[in-house]
């Protein structure tokens, strides 16, 4: 079961930061239809206003999804928002590049 609680932040933030990028977290789902592992490559860029996400937490909170049975559609519209809700940025995106082993070539974006 996924669990927000793993998120945690980082309270120092440069005022020269702009943007940040954290790419290749691995993130996989039992598919709701067939019910076989759907793996996916994430990447979170946001704008940060006061904290950062600390990587360590978010590559295990990502984990605590992988017994759940979930579209990625449905996952990472909550996985945007309990990023968004940790640190409050001015934007965030999370983008899913689905591992081609897994499925058919699919990339999908969720921004707030």
């Amino acid at each position: 079961m996924s669990d927000e609680n793993l998120i945690q932040t980082i309270n120092e933030v440069s005022e020269e930061t702009e943007k940040i990028t954290i790419n290749n977290l691995n993130f996989s789902t039992i598919g709701k239809e067939l019910g076989e592992p759907d793996r996916w490559s994430l990447t979170v860029t946001y704008c940060p206003l006061g904290k950062l996400l600390e990587t360590i937490s978010v590559r295990k909170y990502l984990n605590s999804y992988k017994d759940d049975r979930l579209l990625v559609e449905e996952a990472g519209a909550k996985i945007a928002r309990d990023l968004h809700d940790a640190v409050d940025p001015q934007q965030i995106a999370v983008e899913a590049t689905v591992v081609p082993s897994s499925r058919p070539e699919q990339t999908v974006t969720w921004t707030i």
